[in-house]
């Protein structure tokens, strides 16, 4: 009699064999495919004029930083430091309900970080930016 063999049935393995050519593939074409941007574009920010009266003075005040006096803030046309700002936030507590800040184009961006983190420690909810020439 014959003697059969049995046969175990497995499954067939993956072969990844062309893995490295679709991934070449791949590298390739997004290679070509992207633009690399070597110069920065210039921001287009929002050019409005310099309002001379405040909607809702009550509650809304005014504050504006100017590239030829550095390190000043102008709160309600008076002339402020850092610090003085500050203090002056200390006193009035939560009662700021809204604050429009006009910067002009060509302030520093220190100067208006250091504002926005004075204005998140005394968390001030509504603040508008305005920018103009």
């Amino acid at each position: 009699m014959l003697k059969f063999k049995k046969h175990t049935t497995s499954a067939p393995q993956l072969s990844t064999a062309s893995l490295p050519d679709i991934v070449f593939i791949l590298l390739f074409f997004f290679m070509v495919a992207t633009h690399i941007r070597h110069e920065n574009a210039p921001a287009q920010l929002p050019i409005v004029s310099f309002p001379t009266v405040v909607a809702n003075a009550d509650n809304a005040w005014k504050l504006a930083l100017h590239p030829e006096h550095p390190g000043y803030y102008f709160l309600n046309d008076h002339a402020l430091t850092h610090d003085d700002l500050e203090s002056h936030f200390l006193k009035k507590g939560n009662s700021i309900a809204s604050l429009q800040v006009y910067l002009d184009k060509n302030v520093e961006m220190k100067e208006i970080t250091q504002l926005k983190t004075l204005l998140h420690k005394f968390k001030i909810q509504k603040i508008e930016y305005m920018v103009y020439n």
